[in-house]
């Protein structure tokens, strides 16, 4: 007869082994654990480090002053016209990757003649309020938005002899934008957006610029120096184009009487040689196309450009100021017709960043421009002085040849 052990010894003998495989599973446990915290970490880290300048809390601001003075002398009367302006954006992370937008600018632009002393003043200022989503990670973030928009116009004329006039304009309107920005530090990305004021969404402006975070958090962007980039015997070619649509429109007792629409387009490409080190002697041609499309008539002036310059960039560093200086001549012309010559100097001081050993992407921060201005039946000449110192002022794309 075999004798069977107790039932509880089987017992015991499968719980003891049941205690190795519960020992071995927790230790398994443990370190699948141990692996999810530290995935888990990772994640978190990229998270915050892909949504950092985005976080609750965090602000930025954009926007920039200009002035400009323009004197427009006929046979007998002088027009003489001066612009003071100004736009800012400030933006506002309420929650992750969603921000509050205030965008807002104001010119003044202050008219006067010597014929009948005639005076006029202009005053234009609009405001918008928009709440935007943020999307994407690192460098590159995208966004898109919506809000309302408002504006208003008052123009105040008078004359010794004539008259004296006042009128106001007010507009309300919905406002769309989509863009998206590179990082270029953790203070400065660079932006692109395109914003629309009618329905359905229809493309109203087109900009470029420069942001600046004002709460940067941890971020890490490699600004070391791009090599050869910028040396000697290298070429480099770039441009820029942009364009803008917008309309208007008058009613009297709700019927229309106006009804305007106008659109412009300019395309500028450059080719230049390093004839030093971070140094550039090029030529630029320019060309200019405004339309206007009136109820019962149309215009379009076409411009044409070339101008000489020269650039200094100021370190080899990826991230580098410039200045640049240039000359140029212009023949503006209306429609098929010869209208006038321009001749122009200009001075910029601008941000390049290094995209790559072949790409440089550059940013106007300042601009001083001179024109003088003559017709071709020289029926009048004009003097023109700008001053304008942004973060919006656009880019310009160069690729390097070496």
């Amino acid at each position: 007869m075999v004798r069977q052990r107790p039932w509880f010894s089987n017992t015991s003998y499968i719980v003891q082994m049941r205690k190795k495989q519960i020992t071995l599973y927790l230790f398994t446990t443990t370190q699948q654990n141990t692996m999810k915290s530290f995935t888990l970490f990772v994640a978190l880290c990229v998270a915050f480090t892909a949504h950092a300048q985005t976080q609750k809390g965090n602000s930025f601001v954009s926007g920039g002053v200009a002035f400009n003075h323009r004197v427009l002398t006929f046979k007998d009367p002088q027009f003489r016209t001066f612009a003071p302006q100004f736009n800012l954006e400030y933006g506002h992370f309420l929650r992750d990757n969603v921000a509050l937008k205030v965008q807002t600018g104001a010119s003044w632009e202050i008219i006067r003649s010597s014929q009948n002393e005639y005076k006029e003043n202009r005053v234009f200022w609009n405001a918008r309020v928009l709440g935007s989503y943020y999307f994407g990670s690192n460098q590159w973030r995208g966004f898109v938005g919506g809000g309302l928009g408002t504006s208003l116009q008052n123009t105040r004329g008078s004359s010794s002899t004539v008259f004296a006039s006042h009128s106001a304009r007010n507009n309300f309107y919905p406002v769309f934008e989509v863009g998206g920005i590179y990082f270029v530090n953790r203070h400065l990305a660079l932006q692109v957006s395109t914003q629309s004021i009618a329905m359905p969404f229809e493309l109203g402006s087109f900009s470029a610029g420069l942001v600046y975070w004002l709460k940067p958090q941890k971020f890490v962007i490699d600004n070391t120096n791009v090599p050869n980039t910028l040396a000697k015997g290298n070429w480099v070619i770039g441009g820029s184009f942009g364009g803008e649509n917008n309309s208007n429109d008058a009613t009297n007792r709700g019927v229309k009487t106006i009804d305007q629409k106008n659109s412009t387009f300019q395309v500028r490409a450059s080719i230049g040689k390093f004839v030093r080190d971070r140094t550039v002697v090029g030529l630029e041609l320019n060309y200019l196309s405004s339309k206007t499309k009136l109820t019962l008539s149309d215009s379009k002036n076409v411009n044409y450009g070339v101008g000489v310059f020269l650039k200094r960039y100021w370190s080899p560093n990826r991230l580098t100021p410039f200045s640049s200086y240039e000359l140029k001549f212009q023949r503006n012309t209306n429609g098929e017709t010869a209208f006038s010559n321009q001749y122009e100097a200009n001075v910029n001081l601008g941000l390049a960043y290094l995209i790559s050993p072949r790409f440089i992407l550059e940013a106007n921060l300042f601009r001083l421009n001179q024109t003088y201005l003559v017709a071709v039946n020289n029926d009048f000449t004009e003097y023109g002085a700008n001053i304008r110192g942004a973060l919006t002022s656009g880019f310009t794309l160069q690729y390097v040849l070496k």
